[in-house]
């Protein structure tokens, strides 16, 4: 609706068709170029913005003192002229045309401020494994020597709504980038292709796009797939496959990932809007893009065994999460325990995925048959059904696996459970229980069961269990600790991290191996092993 007088060009046909500014209501300074500005829409003319030119003001200096009083002037003068305008100049900066060009801009400083983009990071704010796992990339790059790597990446986490948060990977300050705070993949997908381009990111890593709604995942793609940089897909979770990324059902059930017709029902009796898709259309844009990625990154045989299933098999690299600082912990020594009670370790967030009904179901039949079992959650759960009492201790929230190690050691438990009901990608509790020499109890299902097998203090359950809170009660009872704590326990954790050994070939002469051919295979120093049942469901399902 106006221009701003010290930077506003004016076409002379509009100056000869509208006349010169109003200095007899205006005086010296301040309205006048609104004025002019209001006169020439209803002319016909349009007042435009020129974003890619950049003025520098230094404001309120012509009249001094008197500045504030001759504006306030200005804007009743204004108003009595043009009693739209005040309305006009609301309902423009409420639909603020200009962000994109602002995000932009501050898009550019960030650029100018780090340098080239190393990593461009895309993840979510909600926590969990993905969050663990930078944190272990950005430990092992700057032990590997590469703090100019991490000086260099920017995370972008998706949030509720499309919103997003920027910050640099390394933790250090960024300058004042207020535009990027209104950054919304949802609303400014058309300007994603745009915004890669200007980091210009020598690796996007990608990993996950939860949370996004369909067009603007599919607007994301599009933007990695043409800005012709190279990207890698971790697989954190099954979203390629399943919308609801776990392979739960909308009555948070494992599906059994045996039919895709079963899928069509799954989909549309879920309350988010997001996934009513047709599943053969959300899996074929998956395969798209991932078919251009790099290399599609699985933590475990159990997810490269389904990332396989959309991805080229070339691409799909076993890089199981770097946990060198899980050699430091101490193990421990069986219980010396007097009271015949079987104390029951639980690690991590408890949702629905990771069997807080089954968990709550087990409460209620300890208490109802007055079973010798005591559970130590030590982590935390959405559900109210879980809560402290005689049977059960929410230990809360720890801050990292040498915290969770720490208040393992001094709560001492007989045995840890890991009560997933999905076919995880890696579990990190999975790792602490190990680091502790803790014998282990899991379902025969996904990284949980291949990492188990790898263990020698491990059992593993039918996945009927899953459904039988009764029957794994009892099936805990039977478990024989002392055979399981007299086997010598033998442990391990990956040291090495593909994204260092990335960024080293960088940094080879001249002749050294080109990047498309330098992603190491797999680095895990004992292959785990995926069951035949799954095996052969996964040959079905495809």
């Amino acid at each position: 609706p106006t221009g701003i007088g010290f930077c506003l060009a004016i076409r002379r046909a509009a100056l000869g068709d509208i006349g010169e500014f109003d200095a007899a209501t205006f005086g010296l300074g301040y309205g006048e170029e609104g004025d002019f500005c209001m006169r020439a829409l209803k002319a016909g003319w349009r007042n435009v913005l020129a974003t890619g030119v950049f003025v520098r003001h230094y404001g309120s200096t012509s009249f001094g003192e008197g500045a504030s009083v001759r504006s306030e002037q200005a804007q009743q003068k204004l108003a009595a002229k043009h009693p739209d305008y005040p309305t006009r100049v609301s309902r423009h900066l409420q639909a603020d045309p200009a962000l994109s060009s602002r995000i932009m801009l501050d898009v550019a400083r960030l650029k100018s401020a780090i340098g080239r983009t190393s990593i461009l990071f895309f993840t979510h704010t909600r926590g969990g494994g993905i969050e663990t796992y930078l944190q272990y990339i950005r430990n092992k790059l700057i032990e590997d020597g590469l703090r100019d790597v991490v000086n260099r990446a920017i995370v972008i986490q998706t949030m509720q709504r499309g919103f997003v948060q920027v910050h640099a990977f390394g933790g250090r300050p960024l300058p004042y980038l207020p535009n990027l705070e209104a950054l919304n993949v949802e609303r400014h997908k058309d300007s994603l292709g745009a915004i890669i381009e200007l980091l210009d990111p020598e690796l996007v890593h990608m990993n996950s796009f939860a949370g996004l709604t369909v067009p603007s995942i599919a607007r994301l793609m599009e933007a990695l797939i043409s800005s012709r940089r190279p990207y890698w897909h971790v697989w954190h979770d099954h979203q390629p496959l399943c919308p609801r990324l776990t392979f739960l059902d909308a009555e948070d059930r494992y599906c059994g990932e045996t039919d895709a017709s079963r899928c069509v029902a799954c989909l549309a009796s879920t309350s988010a809007s997001f996934e009513w898709v047709r599943i053969e259309d959300w899996r074929a844009r998956f395969k798209a893009y991932l078919a251009h990625a790099q290399v599609v990154s699985a933590p475990s045989e159990a997810a490269a065994l389904r990332a396989r299933r959309l991805a080229d098999v070339a691409k799909v690299k076993v890089h199981p999460h770097p946990e060198p600082h899980l050699a430091d912990v101490t193990p421990l020594k069986k219980p010396d325990r007097k009271d015949g009670l079987l104390r029951i370790l639980i690690l991590g967030a408890i949702g629905p995925h990771k069997g807080a009904f089954l968990l709550s179901a087990m409460i209620r039949d300890i208490r109802r048959r007055n079973l010798p079992i005591h559970l130590d959650i030590v982590g935390y759960t959405s559900s109210k059904d879980i809560r402290s009492g005689p049977n059960v201790t929410l230990h809360g929230r720890y801050n990292g696996d040498m915290d969770a190690a720490r208040r393992v050691t001094a709560i001492e438990p007989d045995l840890c459970l890991v009560s997933s009901i999905w076919p995880e990608t890696y579990v990190f509790t999975v790792s602490v229980a190990m680091a502790l020499h803790l014998p282990l109890a899991t379902f025969d299902l996904g990284a949980q069961a291949e990492r188990a097998r790898e263990y020698e203090r491990a059992a593993l359950f039918e996945r009927t269990l899953m459904e039988d809170p009764v029957g794994l009660n009892d099936a805990l009872l039977k478990l024989d600790l002392n055979a399981l704590w007299q086997i010598p326990a033998h442990t391990s954790f990956n040291e090495t991290l593909a994204l260092s050994e990335y960024f080293k070939q960088d940094r080879l002469p001249k002749g050294g191996v080109q990047k498309e051919d330098r992603t190491p295979e797999r680095v895990v120093r004992r292959p785990g092993r995926t069951s035949s049942q799954e095996v052969g469901q996964m040959h079905a399902s495809v």
